[in-house]
């Protein structure tokens, strides 16, 4: 199993022993933050701060500390910090890593969150280690982080960058166990428009360009719950085919493709994804919010019955003329064209008796019936019971009847005329 320990949002340098004594010297860290945690292994770094394995020196616990130093943090950096310590206390679930304290060391001039040290890997790592997951894996680690983004979104807290780095895999790889970390840039849905407007400028790109939803890339100031709808159906996208739907060279190419290119499903990439795993990506990818699934819960449940592979309802934008059904049509449109052209050849080919011609009157009667192919006549046997044969015509006498009758007259000779001879296109009569 990889060893590498929970840091949230952090990229960069690997853990390492001499880490913590060039961090603390770069920036004058001191030893022990708040008189409370003394600080352990780097973790690594990132735009949100440095993150350090500490132990607790009042519980004798390990934790992970978050740290930003109010002099090196970008505008904001400071109070993100914080609610983000806020929105993760909020979205209480099992799949939720636990936020222990958020304060300030003024003293230093830090501020910090102490939150639970968890070890394994990042799904981003997984995928970078094993390539593409298999269906089964897919459902078992996005289902709980579903689960546990449906408890925030009740508690009034969206995530607004949940991505393959923000989900934490604890244990090994037979039965990982996800959490979901890094709500740095979550928002709260209580806020007031003034608090959203500190934090976030209107018009302005907040996250990850390749998971943000449609709203997100246009700078909408009313992203809601959806904007994790949609960042799951990119995340069950990539985890089944290997590439989210809308990478591109550049992030502003990667924002105009999400707002302007065709969805792709994702067995356009890979057909042996199930078909109903696929339809849950790609209901939740649809660029009109209404159209995604109506809450968090409702794509947990048709997650879930994918995975059974029971038949999903299907999507009513594409339930008259889906690819599939296209296809189907066509493969038995061309099924009985093969049969109606197989049949044709075999009669065509079919061989036929050959007849003799037929003899004319002058043959017939010179032939003898046997090379007419006719039957020969045979005399019958001889009968018992002797009958006379009829009497001729010639002597037969003439019925009564008839004989009284006169006979009727000749008829006149029939003359026929010559034929006409043409000069020059001209009848001339016979003489």
């Amino acid at each position: 199993m990889p060893s590498v320990v929970h840091a949230t949002n952090v990229e960069g340098e690997a853990p390492g022993e001499s880490a913590p004594a060039r961090r603390r010297e770069r920036h004058a860290l001191p030893a022990c933050v708040a008189g409370r945690y003394t600080l352990d292994a780097s973790l690594g770094s990132g735009g949100m701060g440095e993150v350090f394995s500490a132990r607790d020196e009042l519980t004798g616990e390990r934790v992970a500390l978050k740290i930003v130093r109010r002099s090196d943090a970008a505008p904001r950096g400071v109070e993100r910090l914080l609610r983000e310590a806020v929105a993760a206390s909020r979205a209480t679930h099992p799949a939720v890593v636990k936020v222990f304290e958020a304060s300030e060391d003024s003293p230093n001039d830090l501020a910090f969150i102490a939150q639970e040290l968890l070890v394994g890997e990042t799904l981003r790592a997984r995928l970078l280690r094993r390539g593409r997951l298999s269906p089964a894996e897919a459902v078992a680690i996005l289902a709980p982080v579903v689960d546990a983004l449906a408890a925030a979104h009740e508690a009034g807290v969206v995530h607004r960058d949940l991505k393959p780095e923000n989900i934490f895999l604890e244990g090994g790889d037979e039965a990982p166990r996800p959490r979901v970390i890094d709500f740095g840039i979550a928002r709260l849905v209580a806020d007031d428009d003034a608090t959203r407007t500190q934090l976030t400028v209107t018009g302005s790109v907040l996250g990850t360009p390749a998971y943000m939803s449609p709203e997100q890339a246009r700078g909408a100031d009313d992203v809601d719950e959806q904007t994790d709808v949609w960042a799951v159906g990119v995340v069950l996208h990539e985890l089944l085919t290997g590439a989210t739907p809308f990478a591109r060279a550049t992030p502003h190419a990667t924002l105009a493709a999400i707002l302007l290119d065709v969805v792709p499903s994702a067995r356009d990439l890979a057909p042996d994804v199930p078909e109903a795993l696929a339809a849950v990506a790609g209901r939740a990818l649809s660029r009109n919010r209404v159209e995604r699934f109506g809450s968090m819960r409702e794509l947990s449940d048709a997650l879930r019955e994918a995975s059974h592979a029971r038949a999903l309802p299907p999507d009513p934008r594409h339930a008259a003329a889906t690819p599939s059904a296209r296809g189907r049509v066509l493969r038995v449109a061309l099924g009985v064209l093969a049969l109606a052209l197989i049949a044709a050849s075999s009669f065509a080919l079919r061989p036929r008796t050959a007849m003799s011609p037929r003899p004319t009157d002058a043959t017939a009667a010179l032939a003898p019936r046997e090379s007419l192919g006719e039957a020969p006549t045979i005399a019958p046997p001889p009968s018992v019971f002797a009958v006379a044969p009829p009497p001729s015509t010639a002597t037969r006498a003439p019925h009564p009847r008839r004989a009284s009758r006169p006979a009727a007259p000749p008829l006149p000779p029939v003359v026929a005329e010559p034929p006409a001879r043409r000069t020059n296109g001209a009848p001339i009569l016979g003489l």
